[in-house]
């Protein structure tokens, strides 16, 4: 993906003797083309950048903010509590603490209000100076003449970014609730709301997580924004997270299965198959489906305790999860020895199409 950073070398002296050099760089990872453009101070659409900075101080608390200018300058940065303008002083806006080596990453939130094409997106970090990077162009929308909205419920999990893209294009991005944002509404778990241009043509679907990860995608079947000014619905998005975790413990009583998930969606339930050696035959051994979340937007855990097992026997296990359209996809196998003082287990996800 394309970045565009500008660094800035900063000399102390003092007393004759050069101090510690700092070349703070600050990188856009994710690259929008558009930005909605109707933002005030108590109003507005917000988008979401991930955002790296090397080479600062170390260990150091630094500020962050964003805007664009063209005809006139426009910006308001989420700080946690409140938006402020690109003027408020440094110290109202956002705190970013810099690691050992003086770097740091995370998702900024913010809300512009100038539109038009050809703006200039600049996000400024204050550190012993002030180093910004520049994306150049991007498309500030008009919501009411050339931006819409497109909308889905459900997932991913809270405070996750979901990126709309058209082919290799970032076209809008943000994050879903409960967010801890004040954006002027109020909806339910995993829900989010991003702008776009009108009538375009949303080829992918990605959800990020806080560390900028890609969480799952959704390619199927293509969506279409709506007119200008309008909300869109986006039927059949499918962004579901894969098993998280999934672990066999060795107890007095059998095995304990123990597995977690992130996010379900259109989800019945588990089924938990065994075998004696890894590439043998696999037997269900629960009697009924272990039933799922449905849709679930927040993690949810599971465990199961394998009372069949026999003393000294290594044994290997897989999930199978099965959806409300029947769909059946199984995980990694997981080892266990019955007799083992240490648990054997390996992190897992959900393999699809098998």
């Amino acid at each position: 993906m394309k970045t565009l950073s500008v660094a800035l070398l900063v000399g102390m002296m003092a007393f004759g003797i050069c101090t510690t050099l700092f070349a703070g760089t600050v990188t856009i990872y994710t690259q929008v083309k558009y930005v909605p453009g109707d933002g005030s101070a108590g109003a507005g659409t917000p988008t979401a950048l991930y955002i790296g900075y090397t080479g600062g101080t170390h260990n150091s608390t630094c500020r962050i903010k964003a805007y664009i200018y063209g005809s006139s300058t426009s910006g308001w940065t989420w700080n946690g509590s409140a938006w402020k303008t690109y003027t408020r002083p440094w110290n109202e806006h956002l705190a970013i603490n810099t690691d050992d080596s003086g770097n740091w990453n995370g998702w900024i939130y913010v809300k512009f209000g100038e539109t038009g094409s050809n703006k200039t997106l600049k996000v400024v970090v204050q550190d012993t100076q002030e180093y910004e990077t520049t994306l150049s162009p991007v498309t500030a929308l008009d919501m009411s003449t050339n931006g819409a909205w497109v909308e889905d419920s459900g997932n991913p999990p809270q405070g996750y970014v979901v990126l709309a893209y058209n082919n290799s294009d970032i076209l809008g991005a943000y994050a879903a609730e409960n967010n801890n944002i004040s954006e002027g509404y109020d909806q339910t778990s995993g829900y989010w709301k991003i702008a776009v241009p009108a009538g375009a043509s949303i080829t992918k679907l990605e959800a990020r997580d806080s560390s900028n990860n890609i969480y799952a995608t959704d390619t199927t079947p293509g969506w279409t924004a709506g007119s200008a000014g309008t909300t869109t619905f986006l039927q059949d998005v499918t962004l579901p997270v894969t098993l998280s975790s999934f672990a066999a413990i060795p107890t007095d009583s059998g095995v304990m299965l123990k597995w977690r998930t992130e996010s379900e969606v259109d989800h019945l339930g588990w089924n938990i198959y065994r075998s004696e050696t890894k590439d043998g035959k696999f037997v269900k051994i629960n009697d009924k489906l272990i039933s799922g979340a449905g849709n679930s937007a927040m993690p949810n855990t599971y465990q199961f305790v394998d009372k069949t097992v026999v003393k000294g026997r290594q044994y290997y296990y897989y999930l199978e999860d099965v959806d409300i359209a029947g769909t059946r996809n199984k995980s990694s196998i997981i080892p266990v020895n019955k007799d083992a003082k240490k648990l054997t287990t390996t992190w897992s996800k959900i393999r699809k199409g098998y």
